[in-house]
């Protein structure tokens, strides 16, 4: 039901910015996910695959599920008074929901989490890695535990958890990070073009 996906990410952005200069993604996941080719705000919210955007006939029935609600219950879960969360804007904020999280007492890292009703990804700006989860059902309690464990793997990163690793580009000089954090025995690895997701 959850699968992996990770592309390459856009110019980092800063996580101590200003609320009137906070950086805008647009969905899908950074670098065009292209499974969501014309994603739109229709009345499927642009969410599904089969969603050809505004002004369309789209067969995909009405979303049943609050993601903003969802997204905003569940990081204030996970993150205590400890870190700053911040809205990240987007041009499609009808479906898509996002928040920026880093600690208080600044230690350099920071993460991006957003949410769809699809999918839902966590990206990390300074090292510009990130992984991508896939649900298609409409049960609020899977999404809901999906997004957790996202966050989970935020969580342990900005408390300074985590290996960062340097590979070797393939057609090019030089190297790419690839982060891997351990969460209750699970190993996650994010990177730039790839991404691994243990089974719960």
């Amino acid at each position: 039901m959850v699968t992996a996906h990770s592309d390459t990410a856009p110019p980092v952005p800063g996580h101590d910015t200003a609320p009137s200069q906070r950086p805008a993604f647009s969905g899908p996941p950074y670098g065009a996910d292209p499974r969501l080719p014309n994603a739109g705000p229709c009345r499927c919210r642009g969410g599904s695959p089969a969603c050809r955007g505004a002004g369309s006939t789209c067969e995909t029935p009405l979303m049943t599920i609050d993601i903003k609600a969802m997204l905003y219950r569940v990081v204030a879960e996970v993150f205590d008074e400890t870190f700053a969360v911040t809205t990240v804007s987007s041009s499609d904020d009808a479906w898509l929901h996002g928040v920026q999280v880093s600690r208080r007492a600044d230690n350099g890292r920071a993460a991006i989490i957003r949410a769809s009703y699809e999918w839902m990804d966590a990206f990390v700006p300074e090292l510009e890695v990130q992984v991508t989860l896939f649900d298609y059902d409409d049960v609020e309690a899977e999404k809901e535990a999906e997004l957790r464990r996202l966050c989970l793997v935020m969580r342990a990163y900005l408390h300074g958890e985590g290996c960062i690793e340097r590979r070797r580009r393939l057609f090019r000089r030089g190297t790419v990070p690839a982060l891997r954090v351990e969460v209750d025995g699970l190993e996650w690895r994010l990177g730039r073009h790839f991404s691994s997701v243990p089974c719960p």
